[in-house]
Parts: structure tokens; C-alpha cells; sequence
């Protein structure tokens, strides 16, 4: 965007530098490094030099000075533009490797987040702290499963770092991966031993997550490396239930064949064929009744599959039940029968089908 480049005589380049140290002194940490004219790479050696020439009093002093919004140390942002020789310049002053802005980042974690692979080797090198988390609890090989930095997540995992380490929420590497789809982070972690049937706070697994996802791909590594199949939330949803929820008709046929429970319930007594016809997914309806999942359980409150297929008016579906033998006369815990359903919403050919 040259149109609103400032060009300067070489005059004033020497107040220009002498403008962005003052700056510095008084902890404007980002505004130096955030300068626009760091990002040219003649700039920054004519701006290193002219550290280099400073007092090397000055210069530690400088080395060592925080941001004085963010808490940003000089490293910190070098890290985050991958500004190696001013990188250099900060670790031999003596900078602390690992110190951390407000928000709790560390050079590490900003050097993996941008995918600087060869500055968290350099970083590591210095004693880094290869584990050292923000203030959310995120780790610096969690960021960068997250950012599907496939060359620093390899370096983090060769360095021994905590695979299995949780930010708040108990989110791990392993499920963030899942989450994202990054298939080649997954296969690393598995090979790396990432705990497989490890689960977030509210028991969410990797296997729920890449279900959630539609990832047959993540799903069949998963089984491969004995993920349990009818591992549930909190809330008692299993893989089978979301994939049947979400209408993956693939997944749910993948689950079914690598014997998944066709009929667990939720913790309110919902199964998968409950919600498949809730969710008028009849595709996945056929498949469940072809692998025989029991037609008539009901949910806590008595409700049938073929109750609130009625009471969704899904026809094709309550043609299907009863094909298979429904219980039509099956009544919830109130009293109201699939029949009684289809007359207080008045779906006429629903009606048609019970009565027919």
C-alpha cells in the first residue's frame, strides 16, 4: 500500500530510530515492533544495527522491557513475526525465554501458533518451557494441533511434550484435531500415544467429536486403535446417536458394522432410532431397523419412535414402523397413544396410515 508510504530523507532516518528506542524505553513495546516499516527486512537489519551500536547497558535494559498494555517483551513479538535476528539479538541479552505476556503467552507458544518450527527449536534449545500454557490453559502443542502446524506439532511430540495436557474445559490435543478435521495431526498424536479414550469435562471423546464432525476418515483410525465405540457424554449421547441425530448415514452404517450398541439410550431413555425418526432421517431409520434395533423402547416419559414419528408427521416413517411391526397401540406414561398424537395435530395422513 504504497499511496500512504511515508518516504523520509536520510537525514531524519537517525531521529526516525532515535523516535522508536524512546518509544521502546517508555514501554510501547508493540507500537515499536508493530511498526509498518519492520515488516521490510532492510529496515529491520538498519534498525538491529543501530541497537548494536547503542550503550550495552541500554541495550539489556531494552531487552528486557514489557509492553506496558499487554506485558509483551520484545522476544514476544519477534516471535510472532519470525524476526530471527532481532530474536537473536533479545536472547543474548539475556531475555527470559519464558516470560509471558498478560495473556499468558510465551515466546514458545506464539513461535508454534504462527508455525516458526525453526524458533521453537531455537527456543527448546534455550530452555524453554516446551509444557508452559496461557492463561486458558492451551499448551503450546495443543495451539498448534489447533493451527494444523503438522512440523511443529512433530518437533513439540519429539521434545516430550504432555500430550494428553487439558485447557480449561478439558479440551486435549487429540480431541482439538478431531475437532478440526487435521487428519495427519491425528495420526500423529495416535502414534505418538495420545490417549485415545481420554474425554473433555463433559465426556465428549474423540470418537463422539469425529462423528459430531462427519469424518469417516478420523472415525475408522479411531476404531483401528480401540476407541470405545458406546463411550457417552454426560448427557448419555453415544457416537451411534449423533451420527443418527446428524443423518451421517455412512457413519452410522461404519458404527453398526464395528458393532456399536444400536440401542443405547441417553440418559432421558432417547435411542438411536428415537431421534432418527424425531429428526425424520429415514435413511438412517432403514439401516437401524435392518440391524434390528428394538422398535418399541420408549423414552422415560413412554414415548415410542412410532409416537413421534406421528407426532412429527413423518409419514414415510410411520409407514416404515409399522411395516416392521410398531406397537401402534403402545401409549406414553400420559396416556396418549400414537393414534391420539395424529389427531390433536390433525396430520389427516398419518391418520390414514394408523387406521388403514
Amino acid at each position: 500500500m504504497t499511496e500512504f508510504t511515508i518516504v523520509l530523507p536520510p537525514e531524519l532516518h537517525q531521529l526516525y530510530l532515535n523516535r522508536m528506542i524512546y518509544d521502546w524505553k517508555i514501554g510501547r513495546v508493540q507500537v515499536v515492533f508493530n511498526n509498518i516499516n519492520m515488516k521490510i527486512p532492510d529496515f529491520r537489519k538498519k534498525f538491529l544495527c543501530f541497537l548494536n551500536m547503542l550503550d550495552i547497558t541500554l541495550q539489556r535494559k531494552l531487552a528486557r522491557i514489557c509492553d506496558f498494555n499487554f506485558n509483551d517483551t520484545a522476544l514476544l513479538q519477534c516471535c510472532h513475526n519470525n524476526y530471527l535476528p532481532l530474536i537473536q539479538w533479545c536472547i543474548y541479552h539475556g531475555v527470559d525465554v519464558n516470560q509471558c505476556n498478560c495473556f499468558g503467552v510465551s515466546p514458545l507458544f506464539v513461535s508454534g501458533q504462527e508455525g516458526h518450527t525453526e524458533l521453537v527449536k531455537l527456543l527448546m534449545e534455550k530452555k524453554a518451557d516446551i509444557n508452559k500454557c496461557d492463561q486458558n490453559g492451551v499448551s503450546p502443542l495443543l495451539m498448534a494441533c489447533q493451527r494444523n502446524h503438522k512440523d511443529v506439532v512433530k518437533l513439540l511430540l519429539d521434545n516430550k511434550a504432555d500430550i494428553n495436557k487439558c485447557k480449561d474445559g478439558g479440551i486435549f490435543p487429540l480431541l482439538m484435531a478431531c475437532q478440526i478435521n487435521h487428519i495427519d495431526i491425528v495420526k500423529l498424536l495416535i502414534d505418538n500415544k495420545a490417549d485415545i479414550n481420554n474425554c473433555a469435562d463433559n465426556e465428549l471423546s474423540p470418537l463422539l467429536v469425529a462423528c459430531e464432525r462427519n469424518n469417516k476418515e478420523i472415525v475408522n483410525l479411531l476404531l483401528k486403535n480401540k476407541a470405545e465405540i458406546n463411550k457417552c457424554t454426560h448427557d448419555g449421547l453415544s457416537s451411534l446417536y449423533i451420527a443418527c441425530r446428524n443423518n451421517y448415514i455412512e457413519i452410522v452404517e461404519f458404527l453398526l458394522d464395528s458393532k456399536a450398541d444400536i440401542n443405547k439410550c441417553t440418559n432421558d431413555g432417547v435411542t438411536p432410532l428415537f431421534i432418527a425418526c424425531q429428526k425424520n432421517n429415514i435413511d438412517i431409520v432403514a439401516v437401524l431397523l435392518d440391524n434390528r434395533a428394538d422398535i418399541d423402547k420408549c423414552t422415560e416419559d413412554g414415548t415410542s419412535s412410532l409416537y413421534v414419528a406421528c407426532q412429527e408427521n413423518n409419514i414415510e416413517i410411520v409407514k416404515a414402523l409399522l411395516d416392521q411391526q410398531a406397537d401402534i397401540k403402545k401409549c406414553r406414561n400420559d396416556g396418549a397413544s400414537p393414534l391420539f398424537i395424529a389427531c390433536l395435530m390433525n396430520h389427516i395422513e398419518v391418520l390414514k396410515v394408523l387406521l388403514d
